[in-house]
């Protein structure tokens, strides 16, 4: 009995030990707020391709230019790239930590207004379809709409992040 106690007592150390070691190293090296923002140049050159793709389905589906059918169909296709760049955000997300000090004012509401874009992506495609069955035309025109203007006026924000991480860089 006294050896799982020892045991025990040396494996809970050891595991406080490690973890704060872990979080030492990540607060050492974690890369900057204005780093983090500069390295987000892809996702959004990829969000805005993305975009692009999702307001030609959505235009020709509210248009009436697309059956029910076409439209489930390029939703999922829509829905299925844009599960792959959340993945890959989470694996760029555990690549790049970024310690809560390295962030300056700037550059944290420029990751929260990113967050805030893939979020209501997200939110935007589980609106759409609901039971395998698109909403009404009408309530998805106001929908993306909506949506689309939530997430240009975070993208400004953004770009006022990256543009001044470029500027601060470049001093």
């Amino acid at each position: 009995m006294q050896k799982k106690k020892k045991l025990l007592i040396v494996v809970t150390i050891v595991f406080f030990l490690t973890s704060t070691l872990f979080y030492i190293t990540q607060k050492v090296n974690g890369i900057t707020g204005n780093e983090w923002i500069l390295k987000q140049k892809e996702q959004i050159y990829m969000l805005a391709d993305f975009s692009q793709n999702l307001d030609d389905v959505y235009a020709l589906y509210i248009s009436g230019a697309m059956d029910k059918d076409s439209f489930l169909a390029e939703w999922q296709r829509l829905s299925d790239a844009f599960g792959v760049m959340e993945f890959q955000r989470t694996q760029d997300s555990e690549k790049n930590v970024v310690a809560p000090e390295k962030h300056t004012k700037t550059s944290r509401e420029g990751a929260e207004a990113i967050n805030t874009i893939f979020y209501d992506f997200r939110l935007l495609l589980n609106a759409s379809v609901k039971d395998s069955i698109p909403i009404p035309r009408t309530e998805l025109l106001y929908q993306h709409l909506a949506y689309s203007k939530k997430i240009t006026e975070e993208l400004e924000i953004f770009m006022k992040a990256y543009q001044k991480a470029k500027e601060d860089n470049e001093t």
